[in-house]
């Protein structure tokens, strides 16, 4: 596992520029904010893949990634009336069944380095909360947010579920990045 740490964050550093401001410059697995899926993949091969939807707005996807990947899989969110599949969410995600406290280490240690890729960017800590898809509060959640200038956000998560919910989504830690309008969606009306 240290070995993937190692990658995630090497590969954090040379993907995103130094003194970046802009969310558009942050990439997880050579995509970012704004870019069409269609760069990426055809648009058949879209349409095949399961989707999820966030109230009819938005719908996501997740990529299992390849060996080579720094990430189990990929986790991305376009809306739904767009013909472009441009990305508003994207998240690279690492499982870890029932080891929260690995990924809590590892959470601190890419806190760090996304504070080096983005000095200017306001970060708010949250500490084992309730997270707010479980109505049950058994699941908690570890939430660092770098809320960039143009309104975006970078974001770094740990999931601890309750034993119900994580046989179907699974503990985890996820790196993110989010489109302004995205977050004030995700805030105001997805677990709404």
């Amino acid at each position: 596992m240290k070995k993937i740490l190692q990658i995630l964050i090497l590969s954090l550093c040379f993907m995103l520029p130094s003194q970046a401001d802009d969310i558009r410059d942050f990439q997880i697995e050579g995509m970012s904010i704004g870019d069409s899926l269609l760069n990426f993949m055809s648009e058949k091969e879209i349409k095949k893949i399961k989707k999820f939807d966030y109230k009819g707005k938005y719908k996501g996807i997740v990529l299992k990634e390849k060996k080579s990947s720094n990430y189990d899989d990929v986790q991305l969110v376009y809306k739904s009336n767009d013909d472009k599949y441009t990305i508003h969410y994207i998240a690279g995600r690492i499982f870890y069944v029932n080891n929260i406290d690995d990924c809590l280490i590892k959470r601190k240690e890419i806190e760090k380095e996304i504070s080096k890729v983005f000095p200017s960017a306001s970060i708010k800590r949250y500490e084992k909360e309730k997270h707010a898809y479980d109505k049950s509060g058994k699941s908690l959640v570890w939430h660092t947010t770098f809320k960039l200038k143009d309104g975006g956000n970078a974001t770094i998560d740990c999931m601890d579920w309750s034993k119900k919910i994580e046989k179907n989504i699974g503990d985890k830690l996820m790196v993110g990045i989010e489109s302004n309008e995205f977050r004030k969606f995700a805030n105001n009306e997805a677990y709404r």
